[in-house]
């Protein structure tokens, strides 16, 4: 998986998915980034996460839109928009609890 952060307004995390997708790939796929105790997600938030349930998208078509939440340490629930930005990646916005 190639992630990859921009430190702005709000970070931006990419990720990409198996070459094998459909839309099942792209909710499990962002769920572990989310989660990944060393991964960028983490990293830019300063924050570890765990439960990371996302919505299935509705299609993989790129621009396609879905939502994801998660736990930090500390049981704050964030919420974590989600876009697939081209085939077999997709970006994760900074979590807002």
């Amino acid at each position: 998986m190639r992630t990859s952060v921009l430190t702005t307004a709000a970070a931006v995390a990419f990720g990409l998915v198996a070459c094998s997708n459909d839309t099942s790939t792209y909710k499990d796929e962002t769920e572990s980034f989310i989660e990944d105790t060393d991964g960028e997600m983490a990293e830019a938030q300063d924050k570890v996460f765990t439960n990371a349930e996302c919505d299935e998208p509705e299609s993989t078509e790129v621009g396609t839109m879905y939502t994801c939440t998660a736990t930090d340490e500390e049981g704050t629930t964030y919420v974590f928009d989600a876009e697939i930005d081209s085939e077999n990646s997709f970006i994760v916005q900074t979590g807002v609890p």
